[in-house]
Parts: C-alpha cells; structure tokens; sequence
C-alpha cells in the first residue's frame, strides 16, 4: 500500500513538474506546436515509469493503468491544450513586435518617434503606417549587423496594429532556395499549412505586389505568408497579419475612397474660393504699401 501512495506521488510531482515548464515556456514567449506538446506528453509518461520501475523493482505501471488515472488524463490534455495557446501566441507577432499593439508601443521598440507615423486615412476609421529600417551596425561596436531584415512595415487600424511586411535584404538572403527560408521560418511559427483557414479570400494590394507566395503558417485568427519578390532584385518577404483586424482595415480603406469620391466637388470647390480669397488678401497687402510710397 505504501509503494502504491509513493508511486502515485512520484507520477504528481513528475506531471507537475512538466506542466511548470509548459507554462514557464508560456511566459517567456517559446513558440510550441502541436507536435512539440505531443512529444511533452509522451515524455511526461515514460520517464517516471522507468524511475519506479529501478526504484521499487517493480514491474511498471502499464499505459493502459497510467492513463485510466483522472490526473493522468487532466494533466496531459491541459499540456497539449497549453502547447496549442503558446503556438498562437507565436503566429501573433513578430520578434518584439506584437499584433494589437499600439503605434506607441511599436515605435518604442523600433526606436523610431511615433510622430514619423503617416495617416492614410482618418474616417471612417483611422489608417496608419509606420517604416523602420534596422541599424547595418550592432550597437556599441564597429561591426556590421547580420540582421537579414532590410525594412520593415507596420499597418495600423483604430491605433491597433494588424499588419507586420518584413522584407529581408537580398544580400542576406542570396542564394537561399524556398526551402531553405521555409525551414528557417518553421522553426518559428511550426509546421507550414497547405491553406489558411476560412474561405476564398481576396488578396490585398500589398499582398499582389509581394510577389509569389512560397509558404503559409496560421490558423483563424493569424496569418503569416513568406514571399518571392522580384522587385529590386529577387529576395523574401514575409506577411504577418491579424485577420480581423485586416478586414476591417480594407472595408475602411474602400469606405475611405468613397468618401474622398463623394467629396471631392466640395473640395474643389473649397480650395478655387480660398485661392481666390487669398489672391485678393495678397493684392489688398500690396496696395496699402505701395499706396503709402508712391510718387509720381
């Protein structure tokens, strides 16, 4: 009776243990796939087998036994649900840069002043983009950077970031196959899709002058494509979107250019009366001081 409490104390702690790092991980921004949880788990169960096995010298629990236990079973589907969240969390920014965040956040770790962000649009919603080019030179030091990005683009809608354009520098990436960027790319955000999720979609601007695509990672909420581009001389992009977010930028975006349409006669309008107006300013200005100086 005692081997069986020891036992069962030994698989707790053990199972413990694993969820402590799954969630540490978490924490730290460690991007798990499915896979990866899957391997957490089958690791979770044989190690503390073979460990009671040498410690009591008795025969191990068989699999069956291990996962008939309601903690067992509890444990094991929070780590793989667990391993699913933090591959999300992956898929939803790129290094520091986070979806949703707002363009002070964004332009504090660029290191680039929020006022360099250029309006595109202000009703009905408000569009804004914001570029950062990365330092050639690592800080502090005299060498060059071997940071493969050249630029990068940042897309906000409503103050909220939902899209992030990496171009990667061709000298960086000279010589590198699809497949070679693809691998590079996986061990980031996991196992590429053959689609993404959701129905026929039409591409955005920026997507058509990306170039073809070569891979996709993402789920309902996340897009991330890796792009051949041939403008500039061949090399990569990869896109990095929030879907929601996305639409309701290009619905904006159309609704935008509806109204600047539906405008525009006033505009014009506008602008003839105060040229007009600011004709006859200037000529009033010039009269009173040339009036105040003359002689015949």
């Amino acid at each position: 009776m005692l081997k069986d409490v020891t036992r069962s104390r030994v698989l707790q702690v053990w199972f413990t243990a694993v969820v402590l790092m799954a969630v540490a991980a978490f924490a730290l921004g460690v991007t798990v796939t499915l896979g990866t949880g899957a391997l957490l788990v089958a690791f979770s169960l044989v190690p503390p087998a073979v460990v009671l096995m040498l410690w009591h010298r008795a025969p191990p629990p068989t699999v069956g036994e291990v996962l008939r236990s309601p903690r067992t079973l509890t444990i094991a589907l929070g780590a793989v649900l667990l391993s699913g969240t933090v591959a999300a969390q992956g898929l939803a920014q790129y290094r520091n840069f986070e979806l949703k965040s707002n363009v002070a956040t964004v332009s504090g770790l660029a290191g680039v002043p929020a006022s360099e962000a250029r309006m595109i649009h202000e009703r009905p919603a408000m569009l804004q983009d914001l570029r950062w080019r990365p330092s050639r030179w690592i800080a502090g030091s005299n060498s060059a950077s071997t940071d493969p990005v050249e630029q990068m683009a940042f897309s906000f809608y409503n103050d909220q970031l939902f899209r992030i354009v990496v171009d990667y520098g061709h000298e960086r990436t000279a010589g590198m196959t699809d497949a070679d960027m693809t691998d590079a790319i996986s061990a980031v955000y996991g196992t590429p899709v053959k689609r993404l999720p959701g129905g026929v979609r039409i591409v955005s601007q920026v997507e058509a002058e990306s170039g073809s695509p070569v891979a996709r990672w993402g789920n309902a909420e996340h897009a991330v494509v890796l792009y051949r581009t041939s403008s500039y001389g061949e090399a990569f992009r990869l896109i990095v979107t929030e879907s929601a977010l996305d639409g309701l930028a290009r619905k904006a975006a159309i609704q935008a250019i509806r109204l600047d349409d539906q405008e525009a006669p006033r505009r014009e309008i506008a602008r003839q009366k105060k040229e007009q107006d600011d004709g006859r300013s200037s000529a009033e200005k010039a009269r009173v001081a040339n009036k105040a100086i003359f002689k015949p």
